[in-house]
């Protein structure tokens, strides 16, 4: 379906005068996004997965990414969109993460599961929607044993008060380790990935690079001999335009 999309064979849909092309569609949505990188995600070796995910926190100089996405020996081993669960507190609606992960890290090995809320655009990351989900993820059974690390990562949208919201949800969960990253983080981490990357893997973060880019979301990384540029003098250029 992505490459339909993204190769504008996918067509329309609703009825008569008001269908709307697929491309237009995929590009409006938080969840298309989500669903779209977190599933190529997963497929990925998890040394690869990591270092996408440790290089689109890197910026959250506050959180825990290093903690959570610093592994060189990793594996995601179950992956869930839109899970359901549970809310403990009387009559209150389920609530729903946007993607559930288990990762299995390090030797010995240590088991991760990761919270992820997804936000589009501008729209502002909830305080109470991050509650919600760890209150939920509390009353959970787990099969296995108890994880050694919850992770929360919050992307793309914006937090007002990172210390806030940390503390917030802290007060849920005290041990959880909270990271924060944009969509344009997540394209410069795929773009890394890309230049060290085996033909294997190219493919699927190409997709994940080709999508983020149909999001509005391209990493463009500059020459060295670029960065080294002499600065120009303003006057020049003042000088140049007015004897052209």
């Amino acid at each position: 379906m992505l490459n339909a999309i993204l190769h504008a064979k996918s067509g329309r849909h609703g009825e008569a005068e008001a269908r709307t092309p697929w491309r237009e569609t995929f590009r409006d949505s938080e969840d298309f996004i989500t669903a779209t990188l977190f599933e190529r995600l997963s497929y990925l070796s998890g040394p690869t997965a990591m270092s996408i995910l440790a290089e689109a926190t890197r910026r959250d100089a506050g959180g825990d990414g290093a903690k959570l996405f610093g592994w060189r020996m990793a594996e995601i081993t179950e992956i869930a969109f839109w899970p359901l669960w549970e809310d403990p507190l009387p009559e209150a609606w389920r609530k729903e993460p946007d993607v559930f992960l288990t990762l299995r890290v390090g030797d010995p090995q240590q088991v991760i599961h990761l919270i992820v809320e997804a936000k589009r655009g501008g729209a502002p990351q909830l305080q109470e929607q991050w509650c919600n989900q760890l209150r939920c993820y509390n009353d959970l059974r787990h099969e296995d044993a108890s994880p050694d690390l919850v992770g929360y990562l919050a992307i793309g949208g914006h937090v007002p008060d990172p210390t806030a919201y940390r503390g917030a949800g802290l007060k849920q969960r005290p041990d959880t380790l909270f990271a924060i990253a944009g969509w344009e983080d997540m394209a410069r981490g795929v773009a890394q990935a890309l230049d060290t990357s085996a033909p294997a893997e190219a493919r699927i973060l190409k997709d994940m690079q080709e999508a983020l880019t149909l999001f509005g979301y391209l990493h463009v990384k500059f020459e060295d001999t670029l960065k080294h540029m002499a600065e120009v003098d303003a006057r020049a250029v003042t000088s140049f335009g007015a004897w052209t």
